[in-house]
């Protein structure tokens, strides 16, 4: 449990029960450095047997955040700037959200942190890893401990879409994915909502094959490409083997991603062979989503892969 949210408990303890400032201090050294059982024992040295008996429901969140049987935790570092956003989501979607996260996902948050900005909410929590991401607001989420915790971008994203990138992390977690494999899907989630929310943004270039001139838009989060051409198969599993080698030693890539694209292509060329259009359509739509995904990273590789004629046609691959 962050200190934040642990001296509002204790604050609020303190207050309806009328103890005195060094009992708020002991309290926090207490959880600071010890277990739940020597907490235990610190608490009781504070407080009367009446007192004892009313904080059952401290105990249980002491308990609660302090169990490893829960896999993953997360808090959210808001910006001062939308302090009004991040209090209104709180207070809407908390319902929601403890029964999402259920046994799954614990969500950290202090009332305390309402109008303060995440850079000073991360300054205090020392755990977290000093090289996490500073755009916020984001997401910080972690498994085992929190200084190997990772960031998820939500800027620009809407209440409810963040509500849905949460989620999609109970949904990752239900199917066991790797901490490194559902922290990058949960990024291309919240960047699929960020594209969603872009301005039409139109571009035309000159790809170097026999296509010509190719424009397209991206609108509402898809990709359109105003061109359609079949491929030879021959030439497209020709390119496909030299796309690879490509994709292998693109080091912008992790190979999360790489191993991604590669699979993209080859699920391409399989519906090339069965000449099964819907498959092929199947295969062009993750292809814009991944690309969507990818962000700058992207930009350089389609450079490379223009080359690949065939490739670049089925896939109407342009360099915005």
């Amino acid at each position: 449990m962050p200190s934040l949210l642990f001296n509002s408990l204790v604050d609020e303890f303190c207050i309806s029960n009328n103890r005195y400032p060094d009992d708020r201090a002991k309290l926090i050294s207490a959880f600071r450095q010890t277990n739940p059982a020597s907490l235990a024992n610190k608490l009781a040295s504070v407080l009367s047997k009446s007192q004892l008996k009313r904080m059952k429901s401290l105990g249980y969140i002491y308990d609660r955040y302090s169990n490893q049987n829960i896999p993953y935790r997360c808090i959210i570092l808001p910006l001062a700037a939308n302090s009004e956003s991040y209090k209104s989501f709180i207070q809407k979607y908390w319902m929601d959200l403890n029964s999402l996260s259920a046994d799954y996902l614990d969500i950290f948050y202090s009332e305390n942190d309402f109008g303060q900005t995440g850079y000073d909410i991360k300054r205090k929590i020392q755990s977290l890893p000093k090289n996490l991401s500073n755009d916020l607001p984001c997401l910080v989420i972690w498994e085992h401990s929190m200084s190997d915790a990772v960031a998820i971008d939500l800027q620009g994203l809407e209440n409810e879409e963040i509500f849905r990138v949460i989620s999609s992390i109970v949904d990752f977690i239900k199917v066991k994915s790797p901490f490194n494999v559902m922290s990058e899907r949960v990024r291309n989630v919240a960047q699929k909502f960020r594209e969603k929310n872009r301005p039409i943004t139109n571009y035309i270039n000159q790809v170097e094959n026999n296509s010509g001139i190719v424009a397209g838009t991206i609108s509402g989060g898809i990709i359109t490409m105003n061109t359609h051409s079949a491929v030879d198969l021959n030439d497209f599993a020709k390119d496909l083997q030299e796309a690879m080698a490509l994709i292998k030693q693109y080091v912008a890539f992790s190979e999360l991603q790489k191993n991604e694209l590669i699979e993209i292509f080859s699920s391409a060329k399989r519906a090339i062979e069965s000449n099964s259009l819907g498959e092929q359509n199947q295969s062009k739509e993750r292809f814009k989503y991944f690309m969507l995904g990818a962000g700058n990273a992207i930009k350089d590789l389609l450079t490379v892969l223009s080359s690949c004629a065939s490739l670049a046609t089925f896939f109407n691959i342009t360099l915005p």
